[in-house]
This record gives C-alpha cells, sequence and structure tokens, in this order.
C-alpha cells in the first residue's frame, strides 16, 4: 500500500510542476524600433487565442525595468487608454479597453500599444514578458484570466490533503 501512495505522490508533484511551468501561448508579442540616441521603441501586439474577449494588458515592472513614468511617451490603440506608472507607488503600466467594440476578440489581434524607453533590449532577459513575470490579462468584466502558477500548486496541496485524509480513514477502518 505505501508503494502506491508514494505512485499517488509522485505523480500529483509531476502534475504540479507540469501544471506551473505549462506552455501557454504566449499572446504578448513585441518588437523594438532603435531611435537612436539611447531611446528604444517597444511596440506590443496582443494575440487572444483564449476564448473570452481581452480588455485590458497590464505591463508589470514597467517602471522598475523599462523606467516608465508618466512623463514617457506611451501609446494605445483607438478606442483604448492606458494607466502610466506613478513611481514609487505604482510600477505597472495598464492598457484598457474603452469600447466592447475595442476588446480584443476570440482569434484575433490588436497591435499599436507602444511605449518609449531608455532601456537597450540587448540588456532584458529573454522572457521579459513571458506569463506570469512580466504582464497578465484582464476580460471584459475586470477579472484576470490566465491563473499563476501558485494557483496550480495551491490547488494540488489541496488535492494531495485530500487524498492523504482518504488514505488515513481507510486505514483506521481495516
Amino acid at each position: 500500500m505505501h508503494q502506491r501512495l508514494r505512485g499517488i505522490w509522485f505523480c500529483a508533484i509531476v502534475l504540479t510542476l507540469a501544471a506551473s511551468t505549462r506552455g501557454w501561448p504566449d499572446p504578448l508579442q513585441f518588437t523594438v524600433d532603435d531611435l537612436g540616441g539611447g531611446l528604444f521603441q517597444y511596440n506590443l501586439t496582443l494575440s487572444n487565442p483564449f476564448n473570452i474577449l481581452l480588455s485590458g494588458l497590464n505591463i508589470f515592472n514597467a517602471n522598475s525595468v523599462f523606467g516608465l513614468d508618466d512623463f514617457s511617451v506611451i501609446g494605445a490603440p483607438a478606442d483604448w487608454s492606458f494607466f502610466a506608472p506613478f513611481p514609487p507607488f505604482v510600477d505597472e503600466l495598464n492598457y484598457f479597453s474603452l469600447n466592447p467594440a475595442a476588446d480584443v476578440p476570440v482569434g484575433g489581434s490588436l497591435g499599436d500599444f507602444f511605449f518609449q524607453s531608455t532601456t537597450n533590449p540587448n540588456t532584458l532577459n529573454a522572457d521579459v514578458f513571458k506569463l506570469f513575470r512580466d504582464y497578465d490579462l484582464i476580460d471584459a468584466s475586470g477579472k484576470q484570466i490566465i491563473p499563476e502558477p501558485s494557483t496550480y500548486l495551491l490547488f494540488t496541496v489541496g488535492l494531495l490533503g485530500l487524498i492523504g485524509i482518504g488514505y488515513r480513514q481507510r486505514k483506521k477502518a481495516a
């Protein structure tokens, strides 16, 4: 019976690791234009492979990584707006749709998000815009649509706890 329990624990740990590092499609693509004089323009395109409209994009660490603030050059597509970072209190660049008709449709994409920064892209990690690290996506109701890896970890720990309780109860009954 201990071998079976070890097998269940092993499978649960593998599933947790697989879920937490799962290869979600990366809906944010970016290019960088060198504007000269140490200034770079980051051009963002948001694709929607999910089954829900996208109406927001939050880029974390926008001030600490890119040096963005209220005086930065930041642009959004038509019918979208943004809140620039407000250091030292807010480190995010928040894009949001002003009109439900401008939300990114399922299977669609939307470009024209951009910001200018003195941060050289060659000094950034290759995965600076990967999910769960530097941005999240917002649906039309204002909720984050992709759970963080810690959500999977907590779910799995709870599931393992229930399995353990069931095992102990069966052991006591026998």
